[in-house]
C-alpha cells in the first residue's frame, strides 16, 4: 500500500532512479515479505527527469503485482546502461503467469506498463509461464 501511494518519491527527484530504487528496495524488504536487490551498472549521470519519473512507476508497477500476484520470496532489478541504451531487468521467483490472460482481464497494471514504455520508444517482454517465475525485460533509448 505504501507503495502504490507513493508516487514520485522526493528521493527520486532529489537523487534520482537508482536511490530511488534502493529506497524502495528498502521500504519492501522491510515488509519481510519479499528479498529485494537492486544492481545497476553504467548509471553514473542522471537520465531525463521524465524518463525517471517513468521508469520508476513502471518498476513500481511490477512490484506491485510481483507482492499481490507472484507469491515469490526475491527480486532482483538490474539497471544496465549502455551508450544510448538503458537495459531494464527484473526477475523473481514467483508462481509466474499467464501473460495474455492478464491482459484480457480488466487489471490495467500490464497495459499502463506497456504504454509507458512504448511513449519513450521502447520495448517491453514478459519472460513467463505458470510455475517458473518472471523475467521482464525492458530497453530504452537514453542519451
Amino acid at each position: 500500500r505504501k507503495i502504490s501511494h507513493n508516487l514520485v518519491s522526493g528521493e527520486l527527484i532529489k537523487f534520482g532512479l537508482v536511490s530511488a530504487l534502493n529506497q524502495l528496495k528498502e521500504t519492501i524488504n522491510s515488509t519481510g515479505k519479499l528479498n529485494m536487490q537492486v544492481l545497476s551498472f553504467g548509471m553514473d549521470e542522471r537520465l531525463d527527469r521524465s524518463i525517471e519519473i517513468s521508469l520508476y512507476r513502471v518498476v513500481q508497477e511490477l512490484m506491485n503485482n510481483i507482492l499481490k500476484h507472484s507469491k515469490a520470496s526475491e527480486v532482483t532489478i538490474q539497471l544496465n546502461k549502455v551508450e544510448n541504451n538503458l537495459n531494464i531487468v527484473v526477475e523473481d521467483n514467483g508462481i509466474g503467469f499467464d501473460h495474455d490472460a492478464a491482459l484480457q482481464k480488466n487489471g490495467m497494471g500490464l497495459r499502463n506498463m506497456e504504454t509507458r514504455i512504448k511513449q519513450l520508444k521502447g520495448s517491453v517482454v514478459f519472460d513467463t509461464g505458470k510455475g517458473r517465475g518472471t523475467t521482464t525485460i525492458i530497453d530504452i533509448p537514453v542519451e
